[in-house]
């Protein structure tokens, strides 16, 4: 969630979301369930998504055995 106010914080200022993620000290940071790195795809078409990398895994073994998956967070085009 801290990347995505992040990501929003800079596109608002900029217009755009960042090409590299390295702009960003949030997704650079590793996810404390998983260890990695959140992932971070710029969409052509303007938005940009965050997601948690593993986190199919982290589900079935640790978190909700019964939730289905984390969905990723979609951010609008600025």
């Amino acid at each position: 969630m801290q990347a995505a106010i992040a990501l929003r914080r800079i596109a608002i200022a900029e217009c755009a979301y960042p090409a590299d993620r390295a702009a960003v000290p949030e997704l650079t940071e590793p996810d404390p369930f998983t260890g990695r790195p959140l992932l971070y795809d710029l969409r052509e078409d303007g938005p940009a998504e965050v997601a948690l990398d593993g986190a199919d895994e982290l589900l079935s073994e640790v978190v909700l055995r019964s939730a289905a998956s984390v969905p990723p967070i979609v951010l609008p085009a600025p």
